[in-house]
């Protein structure tokens, strides 16, 4: 029950980045982190099955990704960082040298690379063999408070790729957490 609650926690903090978290109600955020949550941890275990004990840059580096450092650049916003961007059309991951030493600080560094590629390699698995995860998860929101339109559900991507990342790794902690380490 304590890690479901953690999960919901996580999973929320995740929603609260999103621009239509205030017109999806709670409820609805709890179930769509939850089924999240358990997408990431099958697809993990599928994986695993599949590609053995294999680290995320060697999956990447055999399905011809190149990883990439990068000095990040600064973003307009201050509670924000992006650790990674992959570009599948490019077959590229820029990984954000200065956001990697600043974790470096908290925690190993090669685990924190290691979290952020795995989390990485679910995206690339997304466009190369199960579809985009927000595509499972589409609501119906209210634009300007009276326009119903349906939205893919972006935060259920990055909540299955951590819950991914989390089980693919073997981690006892959610991967949301070097979030927390970056900003303190």
């Amino acid at each position: 029950m304590a890690e479901m609650n953690s999960e919901i926690k996580y999973g929320m903090e995740i929603f609260s980045q999103f621009v239509f978290s205030d017109r999806i109600p709670q409820k609805d955020k709890e179930e769509m982190i939850l089924e999240a949550v358990r997408l990431g941890r099958e697809r993990a275990d599928e994986i695993r099955k599949e590609f053995g004990n294999k680290t995320s840059r060697q999956l990447l580096t055999e399905f011809g990704i190149e990883i990439q450092m990068e000095d990040g650049k600064q973003d307009s916003s201050e509670d924000y960082v992006k650790f990674a961007e992959f570009y599948s059309k490019k077959g590229k991951i820029l990984l954000n040298r200065k956001a990697l030493k600043r974790l470096g600080r908290k925690m190993n560094p090669g685990l924190a690379e290691e979290i952020i590629l795995c989390h990485e390699l679910y995206h690339y698995f997304e466009v190369n063999r199960w579809g985009r995860t927000g595509d499972q998860f589409i609501r119906k929101v209210k634009l300007f408070g009276w326009i119903p339109v349906n939205r893919r559900m972006l935060p259920a991507a990055e909540i299955a790729a951590n819950s991914f990342s989390k089980t693919f790794l073997h981690l006892d902690f959610n991967p949301q957490i070097i979030e927390t380490y970056y900003f303190e």
